[in-house]
């Protein structure tokens, strides 16, 4: 298994495949990461990496605990996004950090995605907290489509499904309803073969537990701490065990 490779290699494809068809290759190289951050499921940070040599690259940022929760054309959508403020980064004049200001949303709808506060016709087009929808027929859906027919296919996917969508985000509206609208439409999980492996996903997350209970089996006294402690009870003297 190359797990860091694979699950990079399909975000770099993917970067590159719509730098090309959307951005006229013009968007420079950049570091693209996956983290949890709650409530987001994108991010843009520019200019963020260094090389021992002073050359910098911007990073985007995608958070794969919300995978579960979203379809294709939304992960696409996310990715175009901050791909689009990469874009103003390079090329125009970004507002304050995390706002969404008019030049950014001109270039969104130029490649068919539509900026709305809400997630559908009739939001606002600039905010701190943008959403946005494909625009049908647009250039944005017909890249989609090209690149899911072409076989782009996603290895690894976090397994614990979070059902909440970020606060930003809205659900989707229905798209036309065809075969390449189905693609598009269908679970992440979707890209990993084109079978829908929906069911392998669990609603039950990890919890790290940092404290445990310990409890005397003599007078039945109890004590909490970090798990491995070794304790004694004093009035007992016997040793607690960990429940």
């Amino acid at each position: 298994m190359r797990p860091t490779q694979e699950l990079y290699e399909f975000f770099t494809r993917a970067y590159g495949y719509f730098n090309a068809t959307l951005f006229g290759g013009g968007l420079a190289p950049c570091m693209i990461t996956v983290q949890r951050q709650k409530g987001c499921m994108g991010l843009f940070y520019p200019e963020r990496w260094i090389t021992e040599n002073a050359e910098k690259c911007h990073e985007l940022a995608l958070n794969p605990t919300y995978f579960g929760a979203y379809r294709v054309v939304e992960l696409f959508q996310t990715l175009v996004h901050e791909q689009c403020h990469l874009w103003q980064q390079e090329y125009g004049r970004p507002s304050r950090s995390g706002y969404h200001n008019r030049e950014w949303s001109n270039k969104m709808a130029s490649i068919g995605l539509m900026p709305s506060s809400t997630g559908e016709p009739g939001g606002k087009r600039t905010g701190q907290h943008m959403s946005d929808y494909p625009l049908s027929g647009g250039l944005f859906l017909q890249t989609c489509r090209q690149f899911v027919a072409g076989g782009g296919k996603l290895k690894w996917m976090d397994r614990y499904r979070v059902p909440d969508r970020p606060h930003a985000e809205s659900p989707l509206r229905p798209l036309e309803e065809s075969t390449d609208e189905q693609a598009l439409l269908a679970p992440v999980t979707s890209l990993f073969h084109g079978v829908d492996a929906d069911h392998w996903l669990s609603s039950e997350r990890p919890t790290a537990r940092n404290k445990i209970k310990y409890t005397c089996p003599g007078c039945g006294c109890n004590a909490w701490g970090k798990p491995g402690l070794r304790l004694r009870c004093e009035m007992c003297d016997r040793p607690l065990r960990a429940q």
